[in-house]
C-alpha cells in the first residue's frame, strides 16, 4: 500500500501550518510524516507506544528509544489518525493477514520454480535448504551453534 497516492483518503492526510504544513501518510509497515524542515519514516514494527495527548497531538515512542510528536489541526483528525496507527501496529486478528502468508499465496499463484521445486522433494529438500543457509550465513557449526534432530518427531516440544 506504500507509497499512497495523494487522492487515497484513507492514506495521506495534510497537516497544520499552512504553506509549511506537511504530509502525514501510512502504510502496512511503516509511517511517514514530512514537515518542513524535516520528515519522520518509522517503520511500524520498530513503533512501541502510541498514545494521544493534548487534543491535537500522538506522541510516538520507538523501541530504539526514539520519541516523536505529530500535531493535528482538529481533534478529529488526530482520533482518526491514532485508530489508523493503532490498527496498523496491532497484531493480526486472522493468520491471514500476516504478509508473508499473503506473499506466499501470491508466488504459488506465480508458480516460482522454487516453490514448485521445494514443495515436491518433500523434508529431505527441506533440511537440504536448510543447510545451504546455515552455510550462507556463515554458522560456525564446529563451535557454538549446531543442528539437533532431538525435536524431530516433535515428542520433546509439541509446539517447536
Amino acid at each position: 500500500r506504500f507509497p499512497v497516492a495523494p487522492s487515497h483518503p484513507r492514506g495521506v492526510c495534510p497537516l497544520p501550518g499552512g504553506n509549511q504544513g506537511g504530509v502525514i501518510s501510512l502504510s502496512n509497515y511503516r509511517l511517514y510524516a514530512s514537515c518542513p524542515p524535516g520528515f519522520l519514516n518509522i517503520p511500524l514494527g520498530l513503533i512501541d507506544l502510541l498514545e494521544q495527548r493534548d487534543l491535537f497531538f500522538i506522541h510516538i515512542h520507538c523501541k530504539d528509544g526514539r520519541s516523536y510528536r505529530i500535531q493535528f489541526s482538529s481533534t478529529t483528525t488526530c482520533e482518526e489518525w491514532s485508530g489508523r496507527i493503532m490498527d496498523e501496529i496491532s497484531p493480526p486478528v486472522k493468520i491471514e493477514d500476516i504478509f508473508a502468508f499473503a506473499h506466499f499465496a501470491w508466488a504459488c499463484e506465480s508458480s516460482f520454480e522454487e516453490l514448485s521445486s521445494s514443495s515436491t522433494n518433500g523434508e529431505l529438500s527441506d533440511f537440504t535448504w536448510f543447510r545451504s543457509e546455515l552455510a550462507r550465513l556463515r554458522f560456525d557449526l564446529q563451535g557454538a551453534w549446531r543442528v539437533s534432530m532431538a525435536n524431530l518427531d516433535h515428542k520433546l516440544c509439541p509446539t517447536y
